[in-house]
């Protein structure tokens, strides 16, 4: 069974452009292991809301693509649960320190 994979992406975090992410991201993965979907965020905690909403439908994995604001907004959503966190910094001023588990 293929994993699932979200990806939120807040695209206007940090000081570099996102537009080439989704063609790496579709290049890159394997698609006969993981199915994705890319979400972007629309406002001041839509990471979160999307996050909550990958958590309860028991998505595999969610990646944050963004700065510290949206890393720690997925990561606070998705604690004490099954669903791993991925994390693809954009903003070259991430200082927050991320320690990742499995669980």
């Amino acid at each position: 069974m293929k994993k699932k994979i979200v990806f939120i992406m807040n695209p206007i975090s940090g000081t570099s452009s996102k537009a080439g992410i989704p063609s790496l991201i579709d290049s890159t993965l394997d698609k006969e292991l993981f199915e994705y979907e890319i979400r972007m965020t629309e406002r001041a905690g839509h990471a979160s809301e999307i996050a909550t909403e990958a958590k309860n439908n028991h998505i595999d994995i969610v990646v944050a693509v963004g700065g510290d604001g949206t890393v720690n907004e997925v990561a606070r959503s998705i604690v004490h649960s099954d669903t791993a966190l991925g994390i693809i910094p954009v903003d070259r001023a991430m200082v927050s320190p991320v320690t990742c588990s499995s669980r």
